[in-house]
């Protein structure tokens, strides 16, 4: 793999499609110490923190490519678990720590790859996130996202049904009440899993299972 660290970045994704623009054939890390503009889901937009890590990386698609995120997602939450640091996933790409969110993933396609893009919080001094530490750490932004990535290319999964059995184990909202919404239409009920393709499934009021394939999910409090 070729690794560009910058100091400072718009979004690690587009400086990485750069690259791909220049030498196509080529697997990239692109890493920063400090990112202004990074991508969320849909429109939004991921506020980088002093103890943000973010980076890009190119990679293949799952054999069912809609599984990729979730893949991604839990080969993370392995990364840090060899560290002893415990994260939760939430669907479709959030990564929380103790019922909060301290980062998230985005998957897009460009040209005849794929570019990851991760932005997680190591520490936070905002309470409304989480952090993996409870506590400002030093560490190095480009050896830690050489060393994610690397172990992301050494332990791909290629299967489907294990990906989404593991996923659920590591789920923060299995069996809770959620809502998920897309284009501004609230769909409501229990989670209680994930489909062949790593759609949502949830039970209503009424019994009825219901599938969904794109949107936010909220857990709802009770």
């Amino acid at each position: 793999m070729e690794h560009l660290h910058v100091d400072d970045c718009d979004s690690t994704q587009d400086l990485l499609k750069e690259q791909l623009d220049r030498t196509p054939a080529a697997d990239w890390v692109v890493s920063c110490e400090n990112q202004s503009r990074g991508y969320g889901r849909g429109s939004n937009m991921w506020t980088a923190m002093p103890g943000t890590l973010c980076f890009s990386m190119t990679i293949s698609p799952h054999p069912i490519p809609t599984l990729t995120s979730l893949e991604m997602g839990l080969l993370i939450r392995d990364f840090f678990d060899t560290r002893k640091l415990k994260l939760r996933l939430k669907w479709p790409n959030d990564l929380f720590v103790e019922q909060k969110k301290c980062g998230g993933l985005i998957i897009q396609s460009y040209k005849s790859t794929y570019v990851l893009g991760l932005g997680i919080n190591l520490y936070t001094s905002n309470s409304e996130f989480g952090g993996l530490f409870k506590s400002e750490i030093i560490f190095s932004k480009q050896d830690l996202s050489w060393r994610i990535a690397d172990y992301i290319r050494e332990h791909r999964i290629k299967d489907s049904h294990l990906i989404r059995e593991r996923w659920l184990a590591n789920c923060d909202h299995l069996h809770k009440r959620v809502q998920i919404i897309e284009h501004q239409i609230i769909s409501e009920g229990i989670f209680i899993g994930i489909g062949e393709v790593g759609e949502a499934i949830l039970k209503n009021d009424e019994g009825e299972t219901k599938s969904y394939f794109n949107g936010s999910l909220r857990v709802k409090l009770t």
